[in-house]
């Protein structure tokens, strides 16, 4: 399964209402079992912690206003191929916990 994220400006009357700074879009291809190069397993679950941010202003201003770019701080774990729990903004009220296992 391709699981995409992608957004970009939208058309008035929205964007006066919703505006978005930028293009982003992440993409994910979603397998039931490791069989295939597998670069982690994620094991997600809605959760009402707080989101995980990023350190670097510019990448922490992207995250909150791009829906897509929500993913950064799990796109940024996945890229140091590192292990552990991201929470991620998803709902007003719910968040999704993303539990990383970095495949071997």
């Amino acid at each position: 399964m391709l699981l995409l994220a992608y957004d970009t400006q939208y058309p008035e009357p929205l964007n006066g209402k919703r505006p978005i700074p930028d293009a982003f879009g992440a993409a994910f291809v979603l397998a039931p079992d490791a069989r295939a190069p597998a670069l982690a397993k994620l094991t997600a679950m809605l959760t009402d912690s707080g989101a995980e941010c990023m350190s670097e202003p510019l990448l922490e201003q992207m995250r909150t206003s791009i829906p897509a770019a929500r993913s950064l701080p799990m796109l940024s774990r996945l890229a140091r191929r590192e292990s552990g729990r991201v929470v991620l903004d998803y709902l007003r009220h719910a968040r999704l916990a993303v539990e990383i296992e970095p495949c071997s």
